[in-house]
């Protein structure tokens, strides 16, 4: 590795940085309770990884399913607290039943899609700190995507309000579910959410972008949002060479807003004969636009025969991490900023080469040109260009890896978390006690004016 490919180590930026390795001295249980929803199964691997990581510091942890509609375990069986529904009134009773037995320390919430949940865990005087892990633009915004369509990369910075439920009637907003309509019923809930943070102890974010959106909403709450990047389990795999053909990967929901036809068009900017094997993985999102993908695919087979393209579909985490350890590129042309990417970081630490756009949590850990490549979002020249030098170039592409791989492996392990989470847990106990009281003097009394006039 080259003097300026060495990775320097650069601080998270958040409020946690600024706080010392805390010790989870006195904590000797903590619950986790899972809401579920969208990306559950990122959520449900944090909590395992976390789990694990407190029960070799001889910390009991307990988990708790409080989403029937999104159950990530199904040898788990859940409390029955559903979002569609709202809880039922039974199921948080039992929910609190089971926390009195248990006594935790903590109580870590995680996603939480309903602010009944959230005030049923955060009765006054409990004698736990209640930690609400926030892993999605839910809370902030309605469509919980945080993109509109008027640009085809443009990110939402709107507060959530009145013009977010108009928006999104008119079309403006990007949505996971495309012609899902919204009532008032739905803003009046998600604002209700949104103003339960201000019940918990603190709040942990996986990425700045995270923590201003929530600022921008609730900004009395500044010191209580953490940012917490998720952890990465993987260890560093060992430098490989590049496989024969090369195999470049996409792994997102096939949507527009993800950028696959970014990927399918610089591939078709490439020289002809250039050998390739992609691999597309992802569960489709949007029939329509695979459709479309599709017919890029068969145009491809045409112009670049040496290109083989297959789509494996939905991967669980075991064959994810089959596919980055066979990865030699991984593109990330996603269009709208994500609130954190953890396969992107998992496809690091197992030794792919990264190209990705300029937005979302991606960019935050990859220096452009040290530990990946950034480009501009839809930019199908630009993608073309850095897949062709990192072809070219097999030992600048194995520079890129190994920075990868060393800033991701030593500052977003389960232990880094754990100590960020353990600084967190600190400091929400000096928040508990209250501030430091001064205790003011009486004002001493005026001299007499006799004596103001000799002294003048």
């Amino acid at each position: 590795m080259t003097p300026d490919a060495t990775p320097t180590r650069t601080p998270i930026p958040s409020r946690v940085a600024r706080l010392r390795p805390g010790t989870l001295a006195g904590v000797r249980r903590v619950v986790h309770v899972d809401a579920g929803g969208y990306g559950c199964e990122s959520s449900a691997a944090c909590i395992a990884n976390v789990m694990g990581a407190l029960a070799a510091r001889g910390i009991d942890s307990h988990l708790i399913h409080a989403d029937a509609a999104h159950a990530c375990d199904a040898h788990r069986p859940p409390t029955g607290i559903a979002e569609r529904n709202g809880p039922d009134p039974s199921a948080v009773a039992k929910l609190q039943a089971r926390l009195v037995a248990l006594a935790p320390d903590a109580v870590c919430l995680h996603n939480g899609r309903d602010a009944r949940l959230v005030r049923a865990l955060a009765q006054p005087g409990r004698p736990y700190l209640l930690l609400w892990y926030i892993h999605d633009h839910y809370p902030t915004c309605l469509t919980g995507l945080r993109a509109t369509r008027g640009d085809r990369h443009s990110v939402c910075r709107q507060r959530l309000s009145m013009s977010c439920f108009i928006e999104a009637e008119r079309g403006f907003c990007t949505q996971r579910a495309p012609g899902r309509s919204y009532r008032m019923p739905d803003l009046f809930a998600r604002l209700e959410l949104l103003e339960s943070a201000r019940r918990v102890d603190g709040v942990l974010v996986p990425s700045p972008f995270l923590r201003e959106t929530l600022l921008a909403s609730l900004p009395e709450i500044e010191h209580r949002i953490h940012v917490v990047p998720p952890p990465v389990v993987s260890r560093p795999a060992a430098p490989r060479a590049v496989a024969n053909p090369p195999v470049v990967a996409y792994d997102a929901p096939i949507v527009y807003e993800q950028g696959l036809h970014v990927t399918l068009a610089a591939l078709g900017l490439l020289p002809r004969g250039q050998r390739l094997q992609v691999r597309i993985a992802g569960a489709i999102a949007d029939a329509g636009y695979w459709a479309h993908c599709r017919e890029r695919i068969h145009a491809l087979k045409s112009t670049h025969p040496t290109i083989g393209i297959e789509h494996l579909g939905a991967l669980d985490g075991v064959r994810r991490g089959a596919l980055y350890d066979a990865t030699d590129v991984l593109t990330v042309p996603r269009l709208r900023r994500e609130a954190s990417d953890r396969n992107t970081a998992e496809a690091m630490v197992r030794g792919a080469a990264v190209i990705a756009t300029r937005i979302g949590a991606t960019h935050e850990w990859i220096r452009d040109g040290k530990t990946g490549l950034l480009i501009p979002p839809g930019d199908a020249g630009a993608l073309a260009g850095a897949l062709a030098r990192l072809l070219a170039d097999e030992a600048w592409r194995t520079e890129l890896v190994m920075a990868g791989r060393w800033l991701i492996g030593n500052q977003f392990t389960t232990h880094e978390h754990v100590e960020t989470l353990a600084a967190v847990i600190a400091a929400c106990r000096v928040q508990r006690r209250g501030p430091t009281r001064w205790h003011l003097h009486p004002r001493p009394p005026e001299p007499p004016a006799g004596c103001a006039a000799r002294a003048s």
